[in-house]
């Protein structure tokens, strides 16, 4: 027989039982879809530079075809991002995400069939698997941070992004039992369609349901992640009475333009009548959305935005490029260039844990700094020692361990820069302008190296002029993200 005290209320709000309660089965279990799915979505689209580098010489691609192929990846991205983002906040998270999933594998699999020769295909391809790609980390950083405790939400949703470069290495353990066909290669990016089934055993976020104004499902939604019975999650706000207020906190905390709450603006004036619900709920559609972000949030939205580009080419062009300059450039074979970026993976995810846990110790911005730094003297040796193939790849190690590394809290740390209502909008619209850097940091290799094909026209000095420019970069983003407000330990009702 359950006592009365056992199916009594917290008097604790639901989102400060979260932060008091131990992770239990259910979160984790949301963690391992994140991390999962991050890891079979990069899986594929690491999967382009290896299949790249094995079709520079069977379909005799010039370097700026190499480059165009690798762009339109950054380009899908880019559309993915933004358009992901805007949509998490309207559809919600999990929906979001299965569809970023149906995507990116769907136009993996149509890549297989292609016939020889059909680069531009191909190309087109790219767009729509990055299109996928793009939203899932975008997607999955907010709905496991509405879902963990503060303390530890830097380490754990970043934990989203700390396992990407285990997708490299399957690409490198991949290559190594393929070999030279690259339609099966392919093929196996297509697998993760069956992480589906994993979606649909989660349930929505509550700070979804809460802005739709669905406080029952909201409340289910905590209990089943506290794995306690729905009698015993506590009010959805410290305010909340009704639906209509729950929603109301949902959808207008933290509000830069207006500084209030629509609540609080109307409370603040006692001879004012009282707003109309539409009259809020209008005012509320009008803070949302992308118009929203640049009209409310456009300073952390211009600092988000320059510190992921700014990283991201100093590490991306390493992801796509690095494979076809160690085959094509410096004589090594398949199996060798994949055990070689088998050795960057491991190397990448570890910084990336580092970076995630040192984050939550130190604080975000520090840890950034640090890393950032690292990463831009990995780039300098490389601009200055990259005669042989073994000192270009002791540089590119320096490079993702920590330059790339940095990713293991650099979205997470985009998303806590934003209210709850525009978090998803915001981050993907940020993370979407920063990512054209996937798009120009393949594109300037390719231009820099050249030829007709790779092994043809190599500039080394072509290479020592990118990396001084992608160290150049890394440096900037580290700055940069010194202008960002540190949230280290502020619950996600703060921010």
């Amino acid at each position: 027989m359950t006592s009365p005290s056992a199916s009594a209320p917290s008097t604790l709000t639901a989102f400060r039982q979260i932060d008091a309660h131990p992770l239990t089965r259910n979160q984790k279990s949301l963690i391992g879809l994140a991390v999962v799915g991050n890891v079979a979505e990069f899986f594929d689209m690491f999967l382009v530079g290896f299949v790249v580098a094995l079709l520079a010489g069977a379909w005799s691609l010039t370097g700026p075809e190499m480059g165009a192929i690798l762009a339109c990846s950054g380009l899908g991205t880019v559309l993915g991002s933004v358009t992901w983002g805007r949509l998490s906040d309207s559809l919600g998270r999990r929906e979001s995400l299965a569809c970023c999933i149906v995507m990116f594998t769907g136009f993996t699999a149509a890549s297989a069939l292609l016939p020889d020769g059909a680069w531009l295909l191909f190309a087109l391809m790219r767009v729509g698997v990055g299109f996928g790609v793009g939203g899932l980390n975008i997607v999955s950083i907010p709905y496991v941070q509405e879902f963990v405790p503060s303390r530890q939400r830097g380490f754990l949703s970043g934990l989203a992004s700390s396992f990407i470069p285990a997708g490299l290495m399957l690409g490198s353990i991949s290559q190594g039992i393929v070999g030279d066909d690259w339609r099966l290669l392919l093929g196996l990016g297509a697998a993760p369609i069956a992480l589906l089934a994993w979606v649909a055993r989660v349930p929505q976020s509550p700070v979804t349901l809460m802005a739709r104004g669905r406080e029952d499902e909201a409340r289910a939604s905590v209990a089943w992640a506290l794995q306690i019975p729905v009698e015993q999650v506590g009010p959805l706000s410290a305010s909340s009475g009704s639906g209509s207020d729950a929603s109301v906190h949902a959808g207008t905390h933290a509000d830069a333009c207006a500084g209030t709450t629509a609540n609080a603006g109307a409370e603040s004036d006692p001879t004012s009548p009282p707003k109309r619900p539409s009259a809020e709920r209008d005012e509320r559609a009008q803070r949302r959305g992308i118009g929203g972000v640049l009209r409310c949030h456009l300073r952390p939205l211009v600092v988000i935005a320059a510190g992921s580009f700014c990283f991201m080419m100093g590490s991306f062009a390493i992801q796509s490029w690095g494979q076809t300059l160690l085959r094509e450039a410096y004589g090594l074979g398949v199996r060798d260039v994949a055990l070689a970026f088998g050795c960057v993976a491991i190397c990448d995810m570890l910084g990336r844990l580092g970076c995630a846990r040192l984050a939550d110790a130190i604080g975000r911005k520090l840890t950034l700094l640090i890393f950032g730094l690292l990463g831009a003297a990995g780039c300098a040796w490389v601009a200055l020692f990259h005669d042989t193939a073994w000192s270009f790849f002791a540089g590119i190690l320096v490079i993702m361990t920590f330059g790339d590394g940095a990713f293991g809290i650099l979205n997470a740390f985009g998303a806590e820069q934003f209210p709850t209502s525009v978090r998803s909008t915001a981050l993907g619209l940020g993370y979407g302008l920063g990512a054209t850097a996937k798009i120009v940091g393949p594109a300037l290799v390719g231009a820099l190296v050249g030829g007709s094909a790779i092994s043809q026209g190599v500039s080394m000095e072509g290479v020592g002029i990118a990396f001084t420019l992608f160290g150049a970069f890394l440096a900037a983003g580290a700055l940069m993200y010194q202008l960002a407000r540190e949230t280290r330990g502020k619950s996600l009702e703060s921010l």
